[in-house]
């Protein structure tokens, strides 16, 4: 009988053990999710979010990784929320691909907590067709900050209008980087698939420096 995984998991600020995991992950992923939410962006387009279902799919095959990939894992705090464990809304990946064939990698540790790459199936239609909507997406943001900003010296002088303009415009910005990261993602993902034509590589380019151009911190801190 295999030895029981001893490690520890976090979803934003919440930590909790593996065991018992299905009774403490959906109000620490609701809590996570409320705190990165972008006002004026769907979920489905926010790179921060994570998905319910990927991550219950995840945790169940967690336990069943190839040795060498649990030890790795052992006796740590395994950060859930990192984007390279491909379990956001916004993922090219579908939550039955963790209950195939998928492992991990460890990319960093930070005192004890693990910061891993999941080794799992990409959905190469998914990864299309999310990239084509973030880049739509973005260069409409594109269109909408460049009028806010060209509003902005009417408003000078005026300290209720120029704030409520302000604010405005720093959400749309904050829409602008998310786009510009769900672009990137799916791009990435797109570019090595079997049938991306050769133009994926200048998206994935377009994207990376959309995402450059336009970062801005985002809501959970941790980018």
């Amino acid at each position: 009988m295999a030895t029981p995984l001893d490690v520890k998991l976090r979803v934003g600020f919440k930590v909790f053990a593996l065991v018992g995991w299905k009774q403490d992950l959906p109000a620490a992923l609701d809590e996570s999710n409320a705190k990165v939410r972008i006002e004026g962006l769907p979920d489905t387009l926010n790179p921060e979010i994570m998905d319910l279902g990927k991550a219950e799919a995840f945790l169940t095959a967690l336990p069943k990784l190839p040795a060498k990939a649990r030890k790795a894992i052992s006796g740590k705090t395994l950060y859930l929320n990192n984007p390279d464990l491909m379990l956001g809304v916004t993922a090219p990946t579908r939550a039955a691909a963790f209950n195939g064939e998928f492992t991990l990698a460890v990319a960093q540790v930070q005192g004890d907590m693990v910061m891993a790459r999941s080794m799992v199936a990409v959905d190469c239609g998914l990864a299309r067709d999310r990239a084509m909507e973030a880049r739509e997406k973005v260069r409409a943001s594109e269109d909408e900050t460049k009028q806010m900003e060209a509003k902005l010296p009417s408003v000078s002088g005026s300290p209720d209008k120029e704030k409520e303009l302000l604010t405005a415009l720093s959400n749309a910005k904050s829409r602008r980087f998310a786009l510009a990261l769900v672009w990137r993602e799916n791009s990435q993902a797109w570019v090595a698939c079997p049938d991306a034509p050769k133009t994926a590589k200048s998206d994935l380019k377009a994207a990376q420096e959309a995402a450059k151009t336009y970062a801005v911190p985002g809501p959970s801190g941790m980018q």
